[in-house]
Order: structure tokens, then C-alpha cells, then sequence
């Protein structure tokens, strides 16, 4: 439920700024708040530091269809549907 909310949240804001309104502004936060936005920031960064150039590659929705035939047995089947 607050998930579905928040997307709604988020479409509505999204929306409004298309039309020129800016979005509002945040509350302040507390030093408990504020610390543990801290700590998550330093350890994204740490995190992209440490990283492996194949960790930066955007995934991507890709459909590969593989396309096949199986050639009839040749027993008693001619080569060609010709049969001149």
C-alpha cells in the first residue's frame, strides 16, 4: 500500500513539474536522519570506488529468438519436392 502510494506521489510531483511547478521543498532533518543519509552516501560511494568496470554496465531488456529447422530423414523422401 504505501508503495502504490508512493508511486503515486511520485507521478503526481513528476507531472507538476512538466507544467512548471517545482517540487516541494524537504522538511529538515534530524541528526539521527541525517547521519544515517550520510552513512549511506559514504557507502555508495565506497561502493563505486571498489567496483569492477563490468559492475557499470546498464542492464538492458533484450530478446534473442532463435530460429531452427530440422532436415527431414532422407529415407524414401526425395531430395526436391520435384518429382519431374
Amino acid at each position: 500500500m504505501v508503495r502504490r502510494d508512493m508511486r503515486a506521489r511520485i507521478s503526481v510531483w513528476y507531472s507538476m513539474t512538466e507544467l512548471g511547478y517545482s517540487l516541494p521543498k524537504r522538511e529538515p532533518l534530524h541528526k539521527a536522519e541525517l547521519l544515517q543519509e550520510e552513512r549511506i552516501r559514504k557507502a555508495i560511494l565506497d561502493a563505486r570506488a571498489h567496483a569492477h568496470e563490468e559492475d557499470f554496465d546498464v542492464p538492458c531488456r533484450v530478446i534473442r529468438v532463435f530460429f531452427g529447422f530440422k532436415e527431414p530423414d532422407s529415407d524414401g523422401v526425395d531430395d526436391c519436392c520435384d518429382n519431374t
